[in-house]
């Protein structure tokens, strides 16, 4: 993967991950109560491949 790509890829996965904790109640409003703040662990099983499948694609493309 291109520095170039690698560095946009970890961006995106810091504004995530910052997003994340700075406003808790949002997750749960948005997710209709299928994740919780309060429980991140849960939501980063689901989250984890995706950002993966990210950094794949990103690494195929280079």
């Amino acid at each position: 993967m291109a520095d170039r790509d690698f560095y946009a890829a970890l961006y995106a996965v810091e504004a995530v991950m910052s997003f994340l904790v700075q406003d808790p109640g949002f997750l749960d409003n948005l997710s209709r109560d299928h994740h919780h703040a309060g429980d991140l662990d849960t939501l980063l099983d689901s989250l984890v491949p995706f950002l993966a499948g990210g950094f794949a694609a990103t690494r195929q493309r280079g």
